[in-house]
């Protein structure tokens, strides 16, 4: 064995990436997360296979009438991330703002739910007015009584962080822009997953909703039973909750007066014209065992509140 490969290969970026993995599969295992390594997802853009290192899933569910559930997910996106001889400054203090979780819902977003929707029926033979009836009533189902199935047992996102819009990457000698910024180039891979969780979730509705659409007109059977049967209870009642986080090995300064440590804070991704675009939880790995107890009291606490129970 080259000991001097051997050497360097341990001090290598690569090594200390998987490394922090390893750490950071262990404590998410440990607070009895699902976890898997390595998942990969078509990237939104190109559609080429994209990696993200971690995955970790909480199920609940709660029935609500008959032999149905509603069934929800908190699903932490994880990318790890080695940044030797860097520091992390922050700054641009975002005081008092919540914000929420990337959500992955059937009933989610009415605009481009129906043009989804509107696309896949087209794939099918179904008259137009069959298939604004089909809408209609998917709506219906997902609204019954104009609120949303989900309106007392959506998550309440985690929001005892510290939050900034500005960050800056410095080895005290120089400091990197953003087109190289290693923390802006994770923050998008995690957007581009997230994007991704939710296109693979539409290809289920779709692969669903278009074989029950060919049963219901092999057998020419009642289009509502059918849908209420076959696609209500595995496409309306899935609900997943996304929490996006990049765990670094860089220690973390807030730059805002006088300097200060940080454990972990929140990156808010805002656009020009103010709004928020997308958010990522930086936490230093010697503070995620930390960080991860807090947000899974947070999420069992909040969800179990409103009726839903933890699933194995």
């Amino acid at each position: 064995m080259n000991a001097e490969i051997v050497e360097k290969l341990q001090k290598s970026e690569a090594y200390l990436s998987f490394k922090a993995e390893r750490r950071v599969q262990k404590i998410t295992e440990e607070n009895n997360w699902n976890t898997i390594r390595s998942a990969y997802f078509a990237d939104p853009n190109s559609g080429k296979l994209r990696e993200i290192d971690i995955v970790s899933r909480w199920h609940f569910e709660k029935k609500i009438y008959k032999n149905h559930e509603l069934k929800l997910n908190i699903t932490l996106l994880i990318e790890c991330k080695s940044l030797s001889n860097y520091h992390i400054l922050t700054d641009g203090a975002v005081a008092e703002y919540s914000c929420g979780n990337d959500n992955v819902w059937f009933g989610y977003d009415s605009y481009n739910r129906n043009v989804r929707l509107l696309n896949i029926l087209n794939k099918s033979s179904l008259p137009p007015n069959e298939k604004a009836a089909i809408i209609d009533l998917l709506n219906k189902w997902c609204f019954p009584g104009d609120a949303s199935l989900f309106i007392d047992h959506r998550p309440q996102p985690f929001n005892d962080i510290s939050c900034y819009s500005s960050f800056r990457e410095t080895n005290l000698g120089t400091t990197k822009e953003l087109d190289s910024s290693v923390i802006w180039k994770s923050c998008l891979a995690l957007t581009g997953a997230a994007v991704g969780y939710e296109n693979s979730v539409w290809h289920s509705i779709e692969s669903d909703l278009l074989s029950t659409i060919d049963y219901i007109s092999t057998y020419k059977v009642n289009y509502k039973r059918a849908l209420k049967s076959l696609f209500y209870p595995y496409q309306l009642l899935n609900y997943a909750s996304l929490h996006k986080v990049l765990v670094v090995d860089s220690f973390i300064w807030e730059a805002a007066g006088t300097i200060k440590q940080l454990p972990y804070f929140r990156l808010i991704q805002k656009t020009i014209q103010g709004y928020t675009d997308s958010w990522v939880d930086i936490v230093h790995i010697d503070s995620f065992s930390d960080y991860l107890e807090k947000i899974s009291k947070h999420y069992l606490t909040t969800l179990t509140a409103t009726g839903m129970m933890q699933k194995k």
